[in-house]
């Protein structure tokens, strides 16, 4: 049986297809990101820290889940930062699908990047290249 599974943000979903052949047990996984959030646009580190989905997130969610409307998830997996269930939410609003359950999971959080969450992205990158002995990103020698 094909199965169609989908995970967006670090958050999406599973579904079986009733049309496929008994035989295909062929499975398809959705990755989706989260819609983009206040640190993205500030383009600042984060990981564990949360921010809110922007209108541009909160759109380009709703946009995704137009496109993804075909097809017939069985469940849907998510992440448990904020911006993360803000995203599942908006799909699942958009394609009505209150009866496919959603599972969290805390394995499925983005990783944590300590003493540089919320810092400019530009000040992580360039000590990690420090640390490895590279030279700093050319995107971010002029900061």
């Amino acid at each position: 049986m094909k199965r169609w599974i989908g995970i967006i943000a670090l958050c999406l979903t599973c579904s079986v297809s009733a049309a496929a052949p008994a035989v295909d047990d062929t499975v398809t996984v959705w990755f989706a990101r989260h819609g983009k959030t206040w640190l993205n646009m500030l383009d600042r580190v984060q990981g564990w820290a949360d921010t809110p989905l922007t209108k541009e997130g909160v759109e380009t969610a709703r946009y995704l889940a137009e496109g993804l409307k075909p097809v017939p998830f069985d469940s849907y997996y998510c992440g448990d930062a904020g911006r993360q269930r803000e995203t599942m939410q908006i799909i699942r609003a958009v394609r009505a699908d209150s009866s496919v359950p959603t599972i969290e999971m805390q394995a499925l959080r983005e990783v944590f990047f300590g003493g540089f969450e919320g810092l400019p992205n530009h000040e992580m990158i360039g000590a990690v290249a420090k640390k490895k002995g590279c030279p700093r990103p050319m995107r971010y020698l002029t900061k």
